[in-house]
């Protein structure tokens, strides 16, 4: 009877079992639910039968009620306390299994803010998917960067919530190799729905392989121009979740063609957004809100990105604008600065004439040029 209340969750009524908790968390709560079924189901019949047997009938007076039965009182206190104490003690046993982790778990760290999520591996690596090995124990370090969000996992029977300024922690070990979702069980802001990734369960060999391809890609980004290493880490951080890069409107302003234009801020101001303004922006959003946009949706930087980071990504942005240097420009002046051999381009040729080169032409022309532009739509 046991064994068969435990299946009745493996895909039946619930997600499949995918985690060495799923079986004791759904024997729990089927303990629970049969048990609350069979209690309704006598105490309503029991109702439904005394409202049949004494109910008023012509010719039949009223007895004296009896005021006491200790009998009675005896069984409806000690059947049901035992029953609860049953529940306390199996909820308890699985209360400590769930928070006692492994000393052999593999430690994976989870960031997560309006709007995703971002795991971090102890080589470094990086990803917006959990991906795990089978068979494994996997101990989670959770860590918020703005507000309450809840990691939750259906199929592993396991939810935790990550809390601003605190690390929570949680660990399951995985049993099927399979895709799973991943929510955000905590309602934490406009696109909350919209929190969710994959937890990837793959065979040893398999992870072993996709952490291998990482680790070469990771090590291949470093060997690539600062706007291209600045790109990843803008997917890395999820930044897309809230900025298009194509001037469409969405959450937080559009990226595109914001560097070198002025920007009306909501308290009136306007503000030229050079490097410092980026730089600002991205790592205290909420010193300053751009106008028409809500305040304090994106969380501050400030400790979460080095100087070479914060710049990589200052440098894809400024691509981004018509004011910008093009990616072009920015590749062609980093294969010279390692020495590479570059193919003339208009650039130079522009060099052996007597016109000056565009980045050689008078202050003054510049920002005659500059006027000509019409700042776009900031949102």
């Amino acid at each position: 009877m046991l064994p068969l209340l435990a299946q009745l969750g493996d895909g039946f009524w619930m997600p499949p079992q995918a985690s060495t908790k799923a079986e004791s968390v759904d024997w729990l709560f089927f303990f629970l639910y049969w048990s609350s079924v069979a209690a309704f189901t006598l105490i309503m019949a029991t109702m439904v039968l005394f409202l049949i047997r004494y109910r008023h009938r012509p010719g039949h007076k009223a007895r004296r009620s009896p005021s006491h039965s200790t009998s009675l009182e005896l069984t409806w206190s000690i059947i049901p306390t035992i029953i609860f104490l049953m529940m306390f003690w199996w909820g308890f046993e699985g209360f400590i299994e769930m928070h006692t982790t492994p000393d052999d778990a593999y430690p994976i760290t989870v960031h997560s803010r309006m709007w995703d999520w971002r795991f971090e591996y102890p080589n470094g690596v990086t990803s917006d998917t959990l991906v795990v090995p089978i068979n494994r124990p996997i101990h989670l370090s959770l860590k918020s960067d703005d507000v309450i969000h809840s990691l939750y996992i259906p199929a592993f029977r396991v939810k935790q919530d990550l809390v601003p300024g605190r690390i929570n922690e949680m660990w399951f070990q995985a049993t099927r190799v399979d895709d799973f979702d991943l929510y955000c069980a905590e309602y934490c802001g406009v696109s909350h729905s919209e929190m969710i990734t994959k937890v990837l369960v793959r065979g040893e060999a398999d992870f072993q392989r996709w952490m291998e391809e990482q680790l070469e890609d990771l090590r291949a980004a470093e060997d690539r121009p600062p706007h291209l290493r600045g790109k990843r880490i803008f997917d890395q951080l999820g930044c897309a979740a809230c900025h298009s890069v194509d001037g469409t409107r969405d959450i937080g302003p559009t990226l595109k063609d914001v560097y070198g234009y002025e920007r009306p801020m909501a308290d009136g101001r306007t503000l030229m957004a050079d490097q410092q303004y980026l730089r600002d922006q991205i790592l205290n959003p909420r010193a300053q809100t751009v106008a028409n946009f809500q305040a304090g949706l994106m969380a501050p930087y400030q400790g979460r990105l080095d100087e070479r980071e914060l710049s990589h990504l200052i440098t894809y942005i400024r691509t981004l604008s018509d004011r910008g240097p093009s990616a072009e420009q920015i590749e062609r002046a980093w294969r010279i600065e390692r020495g590479e051999e570059v193919e003339d381009d208009d650039e130079d040729e522009a060099a052996d004439t007597d016109e000056p080169a565009a980045d050689e032409q008078d202050p003054a022309e510049d920002e005659a040029d500059a006027q000509q532009h019409t700042p776009p739509n900031p949102s």
